[in-house]
């Protein structure tokens, strides 16, 4: 059969052939960089997100004001407490299924609180001294390598069944820091809401 078709018909046939099954490919892979903020290719879109792994070594926390520096564990579920005790044993969780630093969203980190200070290193108490921040302090992320700085809006204490800081919120890049109050306690969450920098 190739024979009478002739070496230019079966080379022609092989080019359309593997431009239609490549074509998919390179297409998603050129609407994942286009999702990224700005035109920064190396920001992840929304469906990325599940992918980023637990215990990313490429995510922290830095809170200068109440000496936090940390590790970030990535897309914790919040629905499962086996899963987010083990996290928290590592550092600060953020919330699966809220946005990622650079995302232009609500970006949700929830870790422990404590009534014995001496003891919050034990107990991965990180967020013990959360309720001492005020309006204008600073707190920084690492992300896969990049900066990110925000700044203390505002504070709150609500139910300790409130979850609306735990649920995709788009409404510009913002950083919301969750922890049980009083410390020690479960009866109520201390919600620290920081709003990105720009330059």
């Amino acid at each position: 059969m190739f024979k009478v078709l002739g070496k230019g018909v079966v080379s022609g046939f092989i080019i359309v052939a593997l431009t239609v099954i490549l074509l998919p490919f390179v297409l998603d892979k050129s609407l994942v960089k286009a999702e990224g903020a700005k035109g920064d290719e190396k920001k992840v879109g929304f469906k990325e997100l599940a992918q980023i792994e637990m215990g990313d070594p490429g995510y922290s926390l830095q809170i200068p004001k109440i000496a936090v520096n940390t590790s970030v564990v990535a897309n914790v579920a919040t629905d499962n407490q086996e899963v987010y005790t083990q996290a928290l044993k590592n550092g600060v969780a953020h919330a699966k299924g809220t946005y990622l630093p650079g995302m232009d969203g609500g970006v949700t980190m929830f870790a422990h609180s404590i009534d014995v200070p001496e003891m919050a290193q034990d107990y991965g108490a990180v967020f013990y001294r959360l309720d001492e921040l005020a309006r204008g302090d600073k707190v920084i992320i690492w992300f896969e390598g990049e900066k990110f700085e925000y700044q203390v809006y505002r504070s709150w204490i609500t139910d300790g069944s409130d979850t609306g800081v735990f649920k995709r919120i788009k409404n510009g890049e913002r950083l919301f820091l969750v922890t049980c109050t009083p410390p020690g306690g479960i009866e109520k969450r201390l919600i620290v809401e920081a709003l990105a920098l720009t330059e």
